[in-house]
């Protein structure tokens, strides 16, 4: 079979672990060349080693995703490998479980950082090595966007805000870019097993999470990764705006 992205060039945020890591691994297997960004530098280099080991073409730029400054050093980066990017996936995220009295305005505007405000920045700096021969960018928000979850304003608010803005490019950004947004419920990630770790009972709390599922479990990484990449590819080329809820059914009903 034919490798999608032979030739072409992707930026992957958040790819030290998760989905982000997943989504770089089947690049990497279909013929990207890399750009893996993200603040955690042991992990971070952990992947791209072992993609590269595979023969894949992988450079990382360690960073806080929060600050314009990495979205200028990845924007340099991109024209130090030839000034074309074909794909930009948005992966970078974090959780917040807390109520509305719990969290303090520092911790609301940590979690609109990351979420959100990383997307707007690396798009920023990025679309424009992408007008020339046009390309795809791929957000990845949540389920909680669409349908929210009880004691997450901040979660909640931040992925909606990323639903929205991923529409706002789609318009923006037509014909020569197309932007779409996955929406995963529970995925089987180092985020989730944080949460779930501060409840009192983890595997009671497991189970009452998966209850809430039509398909009974959690999805595994690559589940949401290979939406994100079918996205971002050809076999998607007339798929924009769409938000696109990989959930197990959570959101249907």
């Amino acid at each position: 079979m034919a490798m999608r992205f032979s030739s072409m060039n992707a930026i992957v945020t958040g790819a030290a672990s998760g989905i982000g890591r997943a989504s770089a691994a089947i690049f990497a297997e279909e013929g990207a060349r890399l750009l893996l960004v993200d603040r955690d530098r042991e992990m971070l280099l952990r992947v791209a080693d072992g993609l590269n080991k595979t023969g894949s073409a992988v450079e990382t730029i360690v960073g806080d995703l929060s600050l314009e400054s990495t979205a200028v050093e990845i924007a340099e980066r991109v024209r130090q490998m030839g000034s074309q990017i074909d794909v930009l996936v948005n992966c970078a995220g974090i959780d917040m479980n807390a109520s509305l009295a719990e969290t303090s305005a520092e911790r609301w505007d940590e979690v609109m950082a990351v979420n959100v405000r990383s997307a707007f920045l690396v798009c920023k700096h990025v679309v424009g090595f992408m007008s020339a021969r046009g390309g795809a960018i791929v957000n990845i928000a949540s389920a909680a966007g669409i349908s929210p979850i009880a004691n997450h304003p901040a979660y909640n608010a931040s992925k909606g805000a990323l639903i929205a803005f991923t529409k706002s490019l789609a318009l923006d950004l037509a014909p020569a870019i197309r932007a779409n947004c996955v929406c995963p419920g529970a995925v089987d990630t180092p985020l989730l097993h944080s949460s779930m770790n501060q409840a009192a009972d983890p595997g009671a709390a497991r189970k009452a999470v998966e209850a809430r599922y039509p398909l009974r479990r959690i999805a595994a990484v690559e589940e949401i990764a290979r939406v994100a990449v079918f996205l971002a590819s050809h076999e998607a080329s007339y798929i924009t705006g769409a938000v696109v809820p990989v959930d197990g059914g959570r959101t249907m009903h």
